[in-house]
């Protein structure tokens, strides 16, 4: 009786306690070395199932009617619940946050970002700071990938010094995620509009709280890159979609939206295009002048950063987009492609799958952007040869948009059984197997279970029992970078294979060995054979020339002597000194010398010339 009085009220809230069970008893067997471990992980799971069976098993003999004061009494609950996530997730960040950060030689806090999102840092600092948006004071070079992430740093470096400006972009990053949670359950809603409304919101509920703890999307936020940003605008762009897809007036925001996306990576113009179409469809020939005027705005923004780039820095495309996508061949860069897009898949393709029954049993024509966009952006991986890091930089902010409609492709079946009965006049065995609880309990064990395979690989540095990717070398990285700003003066070059943090810290000129912000390097052949991860030639990695970069600009700090088939440590043992870990040109008047001995000494990043 207690069940089905209260059954209208606490739907979601046992859904999502059937969420949290799964995830939790999954993370106490992985972490767990003996039986308590799984005797826990096996309470928490049943703990979490059971209310969501006795609301499929109850009986149905009085079903009290929701009234106000029941409604209101669940949002708060189902919010507070929300509320605790929310406050998990930044407690959690925090923490990352100050494993991440650094103490550097003068004894200071510093933070640090990933070393592409440094770049970035550099030239937010320069734009804010009177030397124009440069990577080096006089050399127009765009370098960067996201203009509307180095305008966001710019806020960041106006106001703050140059180690709180990066903890200001981190804890942006933190928000960001959030902002792309609540977008997400809005896109979540929108899918199960035809479910009841307590089932409809355990269901968003669910996609919110794991879009929150997938961790590349986070571990790419608070590590400075755009994927956060670009995460939280192609959301919010769905969401309005599937909103007011059919509107018959101009929706301002998704135009508005769909040109942020472009100023966050020029290459989201895919998106961009496919949104759009979308909208022009589900519109049709008689709102084809109002689509038409939304294009065109939207392509106002495209233009505007079109234009300024060529104003600015005289190319159509960053130096970043032609130093991955030239000077490979096609095939080399779609073997790649396809190897990367792979180990992506072995985590997610289960989410694909089960988003194409969704979009096959259940279709609509918003629908198709919530599953078209990660499909888009899977081919485009393949088409630009890969990544060089396994975190899946560039997919994972649309795959919380597949943890909605995969939980569709669950509920869908049922929901389509469900109604062939009745329309046979069957009894629907019992009702409990087939009710609308009993698919929305298997859509949040299902859901919890996508989520830890997609975090399977991650799950040791997620519970910080590994360091995060790459937070180590940063920690050494900044030791450098603090102390060549002490040792280097301003017109000091310093040749660096990391090209972000070290110059970031540092403030001296910079020599880009890798060429994103090396006009002469970003045009080379690609080197076929440059590879890690298991690709045979790794974008933005594969074009150098040592050569060039160290005998003939001789810098007068290196941070590296060899580079796949390029080896100049024997210049570089005679030429350069090394001092308080660092190989600094002999001789030079771009380095303080008298103050070598006030540094502590350092190990340089990377292999030193033996």
């Amino acid at each position: 009786m207690l069940v089905d009085v209260w059954r209208p009220a606490w739907t979601g809230l046992a859904e999502l306690g059937c969420f949290t069970g799964v995830v939790g008893a999954w993370v106490l067997w992985q972490l767990g070395a003996h039986a308590g471990a799984y005797a826990l992980g096996t309470l928490a799971l049943a703990l979490g199932a059971a209310p969501v069976a006795a609301l499929a098993l109850g009986r149905r003999r009085v079903v009290a009617p929701p009234t106000a004061a029941r409604r209101r009494t669940h949002r708060l609950v189902l919010g507070g619940c929300l509320g605790l996530a929310i406050a998990a997730f930044f407690a959690w960040g925090v923490h990352f946050i100050e494993l991440s950060s650094t103490r550097g030689p003068d004894g200071r806090v510093y933070y640090s970002l990933f070393d592409d999102a440094m770049i970035t840092m550099r030239y937010a600092w320069n734009f804010t700071h009177g030397a124009g948006c440069v990577w080096n004071p006089g050399e127009r070079l765009e370098g960067f990938t996201s203009p509307l992430m180095m305008f966001l740093m710019s806020g960041a470096t106006a106001v703050f010094d140059k180690s709180y400006a990066v903890l200001a972009v981190q804890v942006t990053g933190l928000a960001l995620v959030v902002v792309t949670a609540f977008f997400t359950r809005r896109i979540a809603e929108q899918l199960f509009a035809r479910q009841p409304r307590a089932v409809r919101r355990g269901l968003s509920a669910a996609v919110f709280v794991a879009t929150l703890f997938y961790y590349p999307l986070p571990y790419w936020s608070l590590l400075g890159m755009e994927t956060s940003l670009l995460a939280a605008l192609a959301a919010a762009a769905t969401a309005t979609l599937l909103e007011r897809g059919r509107d018959r007036r101009v929706v301002l925001g998704l135009p508005i939206l769909c040109g942020l996306l472009f100023w966050t990576r020029p290459d989201a113009l895919v998106q961009v295009t496919l949104l759009l179409a979308v909208r022009a469809f589900m519109l049709g020939r008689a709102g084809l002048g109002i689509a038409l005027r939304e294009v065109a705005l939207a392509a106002v923004l495209v233009a505007a950063n079109v234009g300024l780039r060529l104003a600015y820095y005289g190319e159509w495309l960053p130096n970043t987009y032609v130093l991955k996508l030239t000077g490979l061949p096609l095939g080399a860069r779609l073997r790649d492609g396809a190897v990367f897009v792979g180990r992506f898949l072995e985590h997610t393709w289960l989410l694909f799958a089960l988003s194409g029954v969704g979009l096959a049993l259940a279709f609509q024509c918003a629908t198709v952007a919530v599953v078209a966009l990660p499909v888009s952006v899977v081919v485009y991986q393949v088409w630009v040869g890969g990544d060089p890091w396994l975190y899946w930089r560039i997919p994972a902010p649309y795959v919380p948009m597949l943890f909605a409609a995969a939980r569709l492709g669950i509920v869908a079946p049922f929901d389509r059984l469900r109604g062939w009965l009745e329309r046979r006049r069957e009894p629907l065995g019992g009702g409990a197997l087939l009710s609308v609880e009993a698919s929305g309990a298997c859509a949040v064990v299902a859901l919890g279970v996508l989520l830890c395979r997609a975090d399977s690989a991650f799950l040791a540095q997620q519970t910080f029992r590994q360091p995060a990717y790459l937070t180590g070398a940063n920690h050494k990285l900044v030791g450098i970078g603090v102390a060549l700003a002490r040792l280097a003066k301003p017109e000091a070059r310093l040749g660096v294979l990391w090209a972000g943090v070290i110059p970031y810290y540092a403030g001296a000129l910079g020599v880009d060995f890798l060429g994103k912000t090396d006009a002469r390097i970003a045009r080379l052949p690609a080197d076929p054979n440059a590879g890690f991860s298991g690709m045979r030639s790794v974008p933005g990695h594969n074009k150098y020339d040592l050569k060039y970069s160290i005998a003939e600009l001789r810098p007068d700090y290196v941070q590296k002597t060899r580079w796949f088939r390029h080896d100049l440590t024997a210049f570089v043992r005679a030429n350069y000194v090394e001092a308080e870990g660092l190989w600094l040109l002999k001789g030079s008047p771009n380095i303080r010398w008298e103050l070598l001995g006030t540094v502590a000494g350092i190990a340089p990043e990377g292999d030193p010339p033996p």
